[in-house]
């Protein structure tokens, strides 16, 4: 009985990691948190601070948005590796329309962002945030509502939130680093260079790989670049598929999956989606950031990606999958409007030093991802008909 109960639970929470519900659980929890008497003791214990050897005086809130986030910005990294060259994005007409799609998703959302803010120096800081899709929270909510529709729409909206992922990165990367200690630049390189020769002598053990990515790693925390581009990096020279058969990238995908999707993007809802209402006005939920970023999610993404499908049809620069019309573009593009994990990444590093600016910015990403859900399920329930 005892084992036929774990099993279930287990079941369960498998189920609710595919459909995006941990995640998503995991903010809710944050709030109620946040907003009752364990608020205190909360804020505390994200703040306590662990120390080990050789490494800087990080808290735990660091420990999960710096460390942790590498290592699921490593994951992501795998994932753009292994579609680029085995998957849905080998191919140069398979890229097109989700690179270009991307493209005009990041761009339109940053317009309307800048619209409302573009007078308010401070809020400019945030610019990119309504530009990230959420690729966890975007595929579990097509698994769940999206049964019956094209098969081509699934590996359309992967591989777009895939490449909107590489270019959140790059924005992070070259935007949000802070101030360049060009000193460990050259460790950095060092390292770059150790995990090529891997590469290219066919080491096909992980364990040389990770221990070169942690100390790359510290060497990203000390540089002034943001330490999570130490993931991108380091997932960028793990062998796909050496001479002897040995599949290295895939092998860590499968011992990272279970972590990041269990453990590292719970734990970064948890640290971070807590909004203190109590801080907080009626005024608060109309502040230019939140229509910025709400609306940058809800119509930007929309607008942007829809857009894009248009002009590469209108030029024959692409062809319509079978069964696929322009109608499922406009469901999927909206569904890229749930920005939830990777624009408050954005959020964190834009207003680190800004709390209040950083609250405005929670309630714009949350409200913004949920719209941008609860909008994409009606359309597709009235697509089906």
């Amino acid at each position: 009985m005892t084992t036929k109960r774990l099993l279930d639970f287990a079941l369960l929470i498998h189920r609710a990691t595919d459909k995006g519900l941990l995640l998503f659980g995991s903010a809710v929890l944050a709030l109620i948190i946040a907003n009752s008497k364990l608020s205190g003791i909360y804020n505390d214990l994200l703040g306590y601070s662990l120390k080990i050897p050789f490494i800087p005086q990080l808290s735990i809130h660091d420990w999960i948005n710096d460390f942790l986030m590498a290592i699921f910005f490593l994951a992501v990294g795998l994932e753009i590796k292994r579609e680029m060259l085995g998957g849905h994005l080998m191919a140069k007409e398979q890229r097109i329309l989700p690179a270009v799609s991307a493209c005009f998703g990041v761009i339109f959302p940053v317009l309307i962002y800048m619209a409302f803010n573009f007078n308010d120096k401070i809020a400019m800081k945030g610019w990119a945030i309504p530009a990230a899709t959420d690729i966890a929270f975007a595929l579990g909510i097509f698994a769940v509502f999206g049964k019956g529709l094209p098969v081509a729409l699934r590996v359309f909206l992967a591989a777009l939130a895939i490449i909107d992922d590489l270019i959140a990165v790059i924005i992070i990367a070259l935007f949000y680093s802070g101030t360049l200690y060009w000193g460990y630049l050259i460790p950095i390189m060092l390292c770059c260079f150790l995990l090529y020769l891997l590469g290219r002598y066919k080491i096909t053990y992980l364990t040389p790989y990770m221990a070169v990515g942690v100390f790359m790693w510290y060497c990203f925390l000390k540089s002034g670049i943001h330490s999570t581009i130490a993931g991108i990096v380091l997932g960028a020279f793990i062998p796909l598929k050496l001479s002897n058969n040995k599949q290295p990238l895939q092998r860590l995908e499968r011992k990272l999956t279970p972590s990041v999707e269990y453990v590292i993007l719970p734990l970064f809802a948890l640290a971070n989606a807590g909004i203190n209402f109590d801080n907080l006005n009626f005024g608060s939920f109309f502040h230019p950031v939140v229509f910025g970023i709400m609306l940058g999610l809800l119509i930007g993404k929309t607008v942007g990606i829809s857009f894009s499908v248009h002009i590469l049809r209108k030029f024959n620069i692409i062809s319509m999958p079978p069964n696929v019309t322009m109608k499922h573009f406009y469901y999927v593009s909206m569904l890229c409007g749930i920005g939830f994990t990777m624009s408050l990444f954005i959020a964190l590093i834009a207003f680190a030093s800004n709390s209040a600016y950083l609250e405005f910015a929670k309630i714009g990403v949350i409200f913004g991802s949920i719209s941008s859900t609860i909008f994409a399920v009606v359309m597709m329930k009235i697509f089906k008909k």
